[in-house]
């Protein structure tokens, strides 16, 4: 009988990673189902997920997410940042914690009814059943309650992934995942052994399939100076930091201290999908004023797609990749190994800015240091 796998994804390269193992991994029998995640979305990501699917047969794709104009957002609001602030405070943390307990509780009923008629189709006469999660999403609680016997496999996306496993000391179940090899070696030295950590199967010609799907979401060309060579800057998406307007022109300021000969290149700044309209506004501003010549990416299929996907059209004439800590710095550095890119973070700067942040994102942050210092910067170089 067939295996029932479930995979529900929350991103676009997590869709892509899902996909290719998918695809790797299928037994003529299977009965395979992709779900996006519950929340919300740009309407460009689910897109680039659509597209994405495509290369894979999977039985069903659907998306549980709510859908949103692609248009810049204006940041967190006042409400969503007073709330990150001051959901820990002594008490209104037992008041917040029941009101997100009571939403959760609604929610998980109302999934699991969209979930129950949506599966209904495919049948029941599945051997087993086969949950592939990420550490943080809507659907796991109604899927664990609609599969009980359905032991979970967590996937990442990003790297909050691993610090969301080991957030009670032990690992919450098998990791398949990009950095396989070094997080296990990670959790011997903290002294966990035999963890089930197993990497991504990614089929060996990863550039070409990345151009092929770049073809397949059909993206608008990015013209770029055909006698410069190409720095290429995620702008990450750090509102939630709470950092100053003056943040995103120092970012700037900072990569380029880094780079003595900065005038001979184009800069291609990749936004992330939910960069505020603010972040992409005074890049631009500090930008011009440098007299860079540079191109950010605001087009919605641009801003939708994973810049690991995106930066395949231009990795033959990339020198540089920056970032502060984004997961796809270090995906890229995996992913396009190249003796002629240099890849480039800078989580010591970041951390002077974080002083304002709530305290959950201070605690995210200080956890995510060691794993990119021990785990995923190999590739890397601080600055």
């Amino acid at each position: 009988m067939a295996r029932l796998r479930i995979f529900v994804t929350t991103s676009h390269i997590s869709s892509v990673f899902m996909t290719l193992h998918a695809s790797a991994t299928h037994r003529p029998e299977d009965v395979d189902v992709l779900l996006v995640d519950g929340g919300a979305r740009r309407r460009a990501v689910i897109e680039a997920i659509r597209g994405t699917a495509r290369l894979h047969p999977w039985a069903l794709m659907h998306s549980c997410s709510t859908e949103l104009v692609d248009e810049h957002g204006p940041g967190p609001s006042l409400l969503k940042r007073l709330t990150r602030k001051w959901k820990e405070a002594p008490i209104l943390r037992s008041i917040y914690g029941v009101l997100l307990r009571r939403h959760a509780h609604r929610r998980q009923e109302r999934d699991e009814r969209m979930l129950r008629t949506l599966l209904a189709p495919l049948g029941t006469g599945h051997t087993t059943v086969e949950l592939h999660l990420h550490t943080q999403n809507h659907l796991e609680a109604p899927l664990r309650s609609l599969f009980p016997e359905a032991r979970p496999v967590f996937f990442e996306h990003g790297l909050g992934d691993y610090h969301y496993l080991l957030e009670h000391g032990r690992m919450r179940g098998p990791l398949i995942a990009l950095f396989a090899d070094r997080f296990a070696g990670y959790l011997a030295r903290q002294g966990q052994l035999n963890q089930e950590v197993r990497p991504i199967l990614l089929p060996p010609d990863l550039h070409g399939l990345m151009i092929r799907l770049l073809e397949e979401l059909d993206l608008p060309s990015t013209p770029v100076p055909p006698d410069r060579r190409l720095v290429f800057v995620l702008l990450e998406a750090v509102d939630m930091y709470e950092v100053p307007h003056s943040f995103w022109a120092a970012y700037i300021d900072h990569v380029l201290s880094a780079l003595p000969d900065h005038r001979s290149h184009h800069f291609l700044f990749k936004p992330h999908p939910a960069a505020s309209t603010a972040s992409l506004e005074a890049t631009v501003r500090r930008c011009t004023e440098l007299g860079l010549s540079f191109t950010l990416m605001t087009d919605p299929k641009q801003m939708g797609i994973a810049a690991e996907v995106l930066f395949a059209a231009y990795a033959d004439r990339t020198d540089h990749v920056f970032c502060l800590f984004s997961s796809a710095c270090f995906y890229l550095s995996r992913l396009y190994p190249s003796p002629h890119i240099a890849y480039h973070y800078s989580t010591s700067w970041m951390e002077r800015w974080t002083g304002n942040a709530p305290p959950m994102y201070r605690r995210h942050f200080a956890a995510l240091k060691p794993l990119i210092e021990q785990v995923f910067a190999e590739r890397c170089m601080p600055y």
